[in-house]
């Protein structure tokens, strides 16, 4: 897209807008040439604890347990209309904890030289690559039952957004702050 801008001199000055269209089947070579020195598929990442899955469950388990409860005290006409609820909800809390189970899954974190790579999704898998010299805030967050467990959670922010790991061991999560920082401190690139 072209369009004419006139500055305060009179001349004209064209100015181009670059407005990026990729299909599917286009992505892998393109993330190849933006990413020659990383191999996203090829990392080992470091997961998330199962705790954060049980817990999740837990909580959802809980959620439609008194869902189910709530509608069938709207209509006590029988029991088995009460049952009925229940069995219904039965199908949907299975397919929702799978997908929280897909979720838990994916979760995790790799360090690859000067990047550090968070990967999540449910069905499909994002990564999120994030140079270490560009972290300005590394932040390392511990509840009192995640600390009696060993556990703890990760936020790394930079300019434009920040990403979180949570429940990942304490002692990999203290590394990581570590390295973010020697590689910040060791190298003179600019990140911005």
């Amino acid at each position: 897209i072209r369009h004419s801008n006139t500055q305060t001199s009179g001349q004209a000055r064209a100015q181009h807008i670059l407005i990026p269209s990729v299909e599917p089947m286009h992505t892998a070579v393109l993330v190849r040439e933006a990413f020659r020195d990383i191999r996203i598929n090829d990392l080992i990442y470091t997961g998330i604890s199962h705790r954060y899955f049980v817990k999740g469950s837990i909580i959802m388990g809980l959620a439609y347990f008194a869902l189910a409860t709530l509608l069938a005290s709207q209509i006590p006409l029988r029991i088995d209309l009460s049952l009925g609820w229940l069995t219904l909800m039965l199908p949907i809390a299975a397919v929702h904890n799978f997908l929280y189970y897909l979720h838990w899954r994916r979760w995790g974190v790799a360090v690859d030289g000067e990047f550090v790579v968070i990967r999540r999704g449910v069905v499909g898998v994002d990564h999120m690559v994030i140079p270490a010299y560009k972290i300005q805030e590394a932040t390392r967050i511990q509840t009192p039952l995640m600390r009696r467990h060993g556990l703890s959670s990760i936020t790394l922010s930079v300019a434009s957004t920040s990403a979180s790991v949570p429940f990942l061991r304490d002692q990999e999560v203290r590394h990581l702050i570590d390295y973010c920082l020697y590689v910040t401190e060791a190298t003179d690139r600019s990140w911005m």
